[in-house]
């Protein structure tokens, strides 16, 4: 078991608070960008199994964790991609997850950019980074991205801020939504 199976973390980002900020229309096209091992992807394919999960992550290792987990849900596709190359065909998600994710990026305005091309015009982000809160796991605090921060960020590629959650104390939501 790595850190990111770890009970602890499990505490620290209760994945049923995530889901549950976010309706899952039946049928959608949902993307788990940074899906890592699964830890997302595989309860919301079995959360929605008439939706259809993308699980997008940079590291192929993680993406083989992920393929060995999730056989048997026929919902998931595994898709390895670059930071802001992720081969999704345009205008198709509904709702994106970015899970610990904002807080790594290189270069988000570019991956925003992409996240908006495989969009369709009515679009849903749900995003949940770390709190500006010394912990013992989790990015430096010199990384973190903090929550006005991420909303000024969306807000500037045409998203309004729909919702506000808190997974834990440790991290924050937030669900943006792109209209038509």
């Amino acid at each position: 078991m790595t850190a990111l199976d770890s009970e602890k973390r499990k505490e620290m980002l209760p994945v049923e608070k995530i889901i549950e900020a976010v309706d899952l229309p039946e049928g959608a096209n949902i993307a788990d960008i940074g899906c890592g091992t699964g830890y997302l992807t595989i309860p919301l394919a079995r959360k929605a199994p008439q939706c259809q999960v993308f699980a997008v992550d940079i590291e192929p290792g993680m993406l083989s964790v992920l393929a060995e987990r999730a056989k048997g849900l026929d919902n998931i596709t595994i898709v390895h991609s670059t930071e802001n190359d992720i081969p999704v065909a345009d205008n198709i998600l509904d709702i994106s997850f970015l899970s610990a994710v904002l807080h790594e990026l290189h270069n988000p305005e570019d991956f925003l950019k992409e996240i908006r091309r495989m969009s369709r015009l009515e679009h849903y982000v749900a995003v949940v980074d770390w709190n500006e809160k010394k912990t013992d796991m989790g990015p430096p605090m010199h990384i973190r991205i903090p929550k006005d921060t991420a909303i000024s960020l969306f807000r500037a590629h045409g998203y309004e801020l729909a919702k506000e959650f808190a997974p834990s104390e440790y991290f924050y939501g937030l669900l943006f939504q792109r209209k038509k």
